[in-house]
């Protein structure tokens, strides 16, 4: 079982509108705009996406209704019959972005929500980039956001609960560890379903990557000329929006300060990009910790 099969639902009620609210826009800019004309709402003519661990679908979503087609890949199917469910108009498949060949080829990718910090290998992370650049057309655009250290090292120690009539959830997160680099948080979860309440726990670990690490990740996969932008910071990355059925919540404004965007489109011209090594880039230099949207270019 993947590990958020038992998360998919609160998942699919609680998060997701709140952080694509505030990607989108970003995503239109730095890298929708890169692509060719939209087809009709619905995504049956326009440029055809893939979505690199969807979740439940609400980007496809949106996507689609802007006019593109959309294949999403993610690894819990719990989350993919949500997505299913929710996004009809688009395809979505059961896999490991690090381990299953995906299908091509696509005009662009897309990875948000911080999905390849859940990578905790870097030779998997390495392995889910270049599968992606292999489903890419040569020149596509590829945008994600990643999760730097001040991010981890600010709210990961805290801890999260929320109680309704018929289901709960705790958040307790253990920290992070600056000598493993790896942040983890436990998330309890309880239903009433037929009468019966049910309780499943999971926990979450995330590495943290440096831009060094991500940027050289990206070029041995086949993408290049990386740049590193910052991005709209939120507070509690893991704390789920507000319920509109509820009508009480969480207060959730921004994400964490500490994430990364990069571009690509010479494997050649990135080896002395500054952006790669984040070495003299005003963006990596003015914030170098803020949430950013990553895209880069497949060249093959």
């Amino acid at each position: 079982m993947a590990p958020y099969d038992d998360f998919a639902w609160f998942y699919n009620r609680y998060w997701n509108e709140e952080f694509h609210s505030l990607a989108f826009p970003i995503l239109e800019r730095i890298w929708l705009a890169r692509l060719g004309p939209k087809g009709h709402p619905g995504g049956r003519h326009g440029p055809h996406i893939l979505d690199v661990c969807c979740g439940t679908g609400y980007l496809a979503g949106l996507l689609t209704a802007a006019g593109y087609r959309v294949t999403g890949v993610d690894a819990s199917p719990r989350m993919v019959e949500f997505a299913r469910r929710n996004v009809p108009a688009a395809k979505f498949h059961v896999g490991d972005a690090a381990r299953c060949r995906l299908p091509g080829p696509f005009d662009a990718a897309v990875c948000t929500f911080d999905s390849l910090n859940h990578i905790l290998a870097r030779e998997d992370l390495e392995a889910a980039l270049r599968h992606t650049a292999a489903s890419l057309r040569p020149g596509a655009p590829f945008a994600f956001d990643m999760l730097l250290e001040d991010a981890y090292q600010t709210h990961w120690g805290e801890s999260f609960a929320l109680v309704r009539d018929d289901h709960a959830l705790t958040i307790t997160g253990s920290g992070y560890d600056f000598r493993s680099r790896l942040a983890r948080c436990t998330i309890t979860m309880f239903r009433l379903t037929e009468g019966v309440w049910r309780r499943s726990d999971v926990t979450i670990e995330e590495r943290c990557y440096t831009p060094e690490e991500i940027g050289g990740a990206l070029e041995r996969a086949g993408f290049g000329e990386l740049e590193i932008r910052p991005c709209p910071a939120r507070s509690q990355p893991l704390q789920p929006e507000q319920d509109p059925a509820a009508g009480d919540g969480a207060d959730i404004k921004l994400h964490d300060p500490g994430e990364v965007a990069v571009f690509a489109r010479s494997a050649a011209a990135s080896r002395n990009s500054c952006a790669t090594r984040g070495a003299s880039n005003p963006a990596t230099r003015a914030e170098p910790a803020q949430r950013c949207a990553a895209r880069a270019w497949g060249e093959r």
